[in-house]
């Protein structure tokens, strides 16, 4: 059942009414021809699977199979190395660790100065206190006072550091953390820290070759160091400390100066230290900086020679190939091109077929331009796989160069010789965009292309000799070698040997192209069902079987042919129709004729008609039977389809008057009704213009036959009545010629007739000796009658006939 929403009258998308269309058949070709072409145009990248390991022997050539970008690891790996090793280490100076251990030490003795009791005088001895007398004190007191008193130290402790020695503390807070203590540590302090002092300097050992970013915190600002000898290492710091104290606070006690050089060396602090984050991120900006070092390859360009060992570099390059070929989607790329080239096909044929009054669009055509788009496309595959080859076996010249030796403009010339000139240029189109598509999407060699094809296309058009084909391949090779050095004139490369190389390719290619078309044209013309000039100089030898069989068994007709071949090809070039097809057509329009040829009028012997003896009805069947024996006999032969399309197409479905107009007469209208249907040929009407100029040949060459006294006034009058006559008969609605085509075709024909149908002299019957009155009548000049129709006095009136045959050489 038919689906609601199918539109009435038309057929289903998937119904087989649906693919039996022309047009959806013609674009499933195309579909099929896009996809052959692109597995042309996009072969897979072969490379061996193996990577040879380092140190074995190539045992042959290995080539890059592309245009490949492949990045250098190992440098980039050395590259990053370097720049991450030319960062310098970045260091925090906080000048506030300065003011900060100050600050802190000043605050840890003052707040020692208040928790801390007052310090006592030296003890009183027991014995010495038992003899006195004792005094119990409070039992909690003595206590109180222990915890209190430790409490303060570790309070003093802890704000000091835990760097400070205990027995330091032990002083200090015996002391009560005297001022003059306290103003001690803090002058060692601030005199040890005015230098830029680091936790270990052995680190900086790394940085003396490059130096250090000083940076100062709070700030932000930076200064590189390159002399690392004013960085003191804290050891080196509190050692000199020491030494100061030694000069500074010498005169003291050597126990409170060592206990004050003590907490004064815990107290000082690095003001100098390694930012670790920093110094990482900046060494990643540096990695990150420096760009992947790259090696690029072209196709065809050799990485190992045979029997060169494998070093690792080139391990690198033969991995990334394969690892590149492999990530490569061949199926994406496959599909894109062969959906690019299917809307290219289609976009052109639809144009075409709106635009173009003569581009052939039958589906006999269209196989034909794809099958040999299909065609050039491999050759041009198979070509560009032997330029290449010459270009690696001689490596001084690039393969590139070879590129136009392709046969690029064979395609077109073969279009132009089988189908026409505007058919010729979509084909050169499409096949452009395909030979682009094969050769690396190159600009050049697409230009290459379609001015080379143009130039064939045109040099080849109605070509009769292959002589001319071999002329035209030279002309192609020659714009080639003119189209290479110009391109090469606009890149200043004229004189380069590569020039030269190309150049020369591009002539060797033009003629190839040429030899090329020569060897397929016979393949070309079964295939594409049309006859190129060649062909039809062959059919127009008169010794071929079939016209010499003609002008024995019919020779009226074959001479009729021969006047009408005279007059079809004057007219085809007057109207720049094809004079060859033309003039072949009229050799072989009426060969049906001469399986019965007693029964047309210009091969009956005289005084005999077999017409009339038969009704008028069967002498049309006899008559319209000569054009399906023609056909066969056609056939038989193996004529071209356009010859054989002749034969019924030169009477179209004109009337056979002489018949119809007879039966007419004999029939009585009240009893039977003569059909004019049935004295018509069974057509089809003529479809080109040659096969136009066929049938008002033939019309006019008959009708002139019965036409008295044809002087050059009557032809032409003639001529326009029967011309006339066919045109409103409706028999040139199906082919292309236009009204002033017609008018040029009656003068032509006319000027051809006059020719052909011009006045004679009249030459004298032979007189005997004794014949006194034809002796006196010869003796007195021409005879005072008129002439006869068609025939002059003659020019000679004394002269003998036998005489005048003498001068034309016989005896």
């Amino acid at each position: 059942p038919r689906p609601r929403w199918a539109t009435p009258g038309r057929p289903l998308f998937l119904s087989r009414e649906h693919f039996a269309r022309p047009s959806v058949r013609q674009r499933l070709l195309m579909l099929a021809a896009s996809l052959l072409i692109a597995a042309l145009a996009t072969p897979a990248l072969r490379f061996q699977s193996r990577v040879p390991l380092v140190g074995e022997v190539a045992t042959q050539d290995l080539k890059s199979p592309g245009t490949f970008l492949i990045e250098d690891v190992e440098s980039t790996r050395a590259q990053r190395k370097e720049a991450e090793e030319g960062v310098r280490a970045v260091y925090d100076l906080d000048a506030g660790v300065v003011a900060e251990a100050d600050a802190r030490a000043a605050k840890a003795f003052a707040d020692a100065r208040r928790d801390l009791p007052a310090p006592k005088l030296r003890p009183v001895p027991a014995a010495q206190r038992a003899r006195k007398g004792r005094r119990a004190a409070p039992p909690s007191a003595p206590a109180a006072e222990s915890l209190g008193r430790r409490a303060a130290i570790g309070g003093f402790r802890e704000a000091l550091g835990p760097d400070v020695p205990k027995t330091s503390f032990d002083f200090l807070a015996s002391r009560g953390a005297a001022a003059a203590d306290e103003e001690a540590v803090r002058a060692m302090v601030r005199s040890a820290m005015r230098a830029r002092i680091v936790s270990n300097r052995e680190l900086l050992q790394d940085e003396a070759r490059k130096g250090i970013v000083i940076r100062r915190v709070g700030t932000r600002q930076e200064q590189v160091v390159k002399d690392l000898s004013a960085i003191d290492d804290l050891d080196q710091v509190r050692l000199r400390l020491r030494e100061e104290a030694d000069r500074s606070v010498g005169d003291e006690p050597l126990g409170r100066r060592e206990h004050l050089v003590r907490v004064a060396q815990a107290l000082v602090r690095p003001n100098l230290t390694f930012n670790r984050n920093e110094t990482e991120e900046r060494k990643a900006r540096a990695r990150e900086g420096v760009k992947p070092a790259t090696i690029v390859l072209k196709k065809g360009e050799i990485i190992v020679r045979d029997g060169d060992p494998i070093e690792p570099r080139h391990v690198v390059i033969l991995d990334a190939i394969r690892n590149q070929s492999l990530r490569k989607s061949l199926g994406w790329s496959f599909l894109g091109v062969t959906l690019f080239l299917f809307l290219a096909m289609v976009l052109v044929d639809a144009f075409a077929r709106a635009g173009v009054r003569k581009y052939k669009s039958d589906t006999r055509s269209v196989v034909f331009q794809l099958g040999l788009l299909v065609l050039m496309a491999l050759v041009t595959r198979v070509s560009l796989f032997v330029v290449e080859a010459v270009g690696n076996a001689i490596p001084i010249v690039p393969a590139e160069a070879w590129r136009t030796a392709i046969p690029v403009a064979a395609g077109a010339m073969l279009a132009r010789l089988v189908l026409n000139s505007e058919t010729a240029i979509f084909f050169t189109v499409l096949f452009t965009i395909v030979a682009e598509l094969i050769v690396e999407r190159s600009v050049f060699f697409g230009l290459f292309t379609i001015i080379g094809s143009v130039v064939g296309a045109h040099g080849v058009g109605q070509t009769q000799a292959r002589s001319r084909i071999l002329k035209t391949g030279g002309k192609v090779g020659l714009v080639s070698v003119a189209l290479v050095a110009l391109w090469a004139m606009m890149d200043g490369q004229l004189w380069t040997q590569e020039t030269l190389i190309s150049a020369a390719a591009g002539l060797f290619g033009g003629l190839g192209a040429a030899i090329l078309v020569i060897g397929f044209t016979p393949v070309a013309e079964w295939a594409g069902g049309a006859v190129t000039g060649m062909r039809l100089l062959e059919l127009a030898n008169r010794d071929q079987p079939l016209l010499r069989e003609l002008a024995v068994r019919a020779p009226g007709t074959y001479h009729h042919s021969m006047i009408m071949a005279n007059l079809v090809e004057a007219a085809a070039e007057s109207i720049h129709a094809n004079p060859l097809l033309a003039r072949v057509s009229a050799y072989y329009h009426d060969i049906g004729k001469m399986l019965k040829p007693q029964y047309y009028v210009e091969n009956m012997p005289p005084g005999e008609n077999r017409h009339d003896k038969l009704s008028p009805s069967m002498s049309a069947l006899i008559v319209q039977a000569h054009v399906k024996d023609g056909i066969e006999l056609a056939r038989q032969y193996r004529l071209p389809k356009v010859i054989i399309d002749a034969i019924p197409q030169h009477h179209g479905t004109g009337v056979i008057k002489f018949f119809y107009e007879k039966a007419l007469e004999a029939a009585d209208p009240e009893v039977e009704e003569v059909k004019e249907q049935d004295y018509r040929y069974p057509g089809p009407k003529p479809q080109s213009r040659e096969c136009g100029l066929l049938m008002l040949a033939d019309s006019t060459e008959a009708g002139l036959r019965t036409l008295a006294d044809p002087n050059p006034a009557r032809i032409r009058g003639a001529v326009q009545k029967i011309i006339n006559n066919v045109f409103r008969d409706g028999q040139l609605d199906e082919c292309d010629l236009t009204l002033r085509d017609l008018d040029t075709i009656a003068r032509s024909f006319t000027d051809t007739l006059a020719a052909i149908y011009h006045s004679r002299i009249e030459y004298p019957e032979p007189v005997g000796k004794g014949d006194a009155s034809r002796r006196k009548k010869r003796e007195d000049g021409p005879s005072d009658r008129p002439a006869e129709a068609g025939k002059d006095k003659p020019k000679r009136g004394g002269e003998a006939p036998k005489d005048v045959l003498k001068r034309l050489g016989m005896p």
